[in-house]
């Protein structure tokens, strides 16, 4: 004859198995609704390990347009990300434009060292450079800097 068993809802932590008598006491990946437990996905890895972000993740927030497109934003200490299409896109809001600053670069070195006091920015931060002006002398390319 069958009989039917009542499980109590959600996860016991505080007692031993023996001791939560009729009560769930681990699980993985389940939810429960209407009191029954439902199993749910797991995760999956977004990239492959040659794409990384900059800095620690910290948060995450998966969201689908109003299209049906799937969306991951991801914060880092380094910045703002959002994952789409299997690629990155760094949209981390900008900071105030420090302007009149120096830079310089010494002959065989890989170093350039940007001059500005006052700046307010962390060591190890990310800087966008644009309408710099080069020296003719200059013998680099713009990808050499994306490095």
């Amino acid at each position: 004859m069958l009989q039917k068993l009542n499980f109590k809802p959600g996860f016991n932590k505080q007692d031993t198995e023996s001791g939560a008598e009729g009560q769930w006491t681990d699980g993985d990946f389940v939810r429960f609704r209407y009191g029954l437990p439902e199993k749910i996905g797991g995760w999956s890895q977004l990239t492959a390990a040659s794409k990384t972000l900059p800095g620690v993740a910290r948060r995450q927030h998966a969201f689908t347009s109003f299209a049906g497109e799937k969306y991951t934003a991801i914060g880092t200490s380094q910045g703002l990300f959002l994952y789409y299409g299997n690629n990155f896109f760094d949209i981390t809001p900008l900071d105030t434009a420090i302007t009149g600053c120096t830079i310089t670069t010494v002959n065989g070195s890989n170093t350039v060292t940007i001059n500005k006091g006052s700046h307010g920015l962390a060591k190890g931060r990310y800087v966008t450079l644009s309408a710099v002006t080069v020296t003719a002398a200059s013998d680099y390319t713009p990808t050499e800097l994306q490095q």
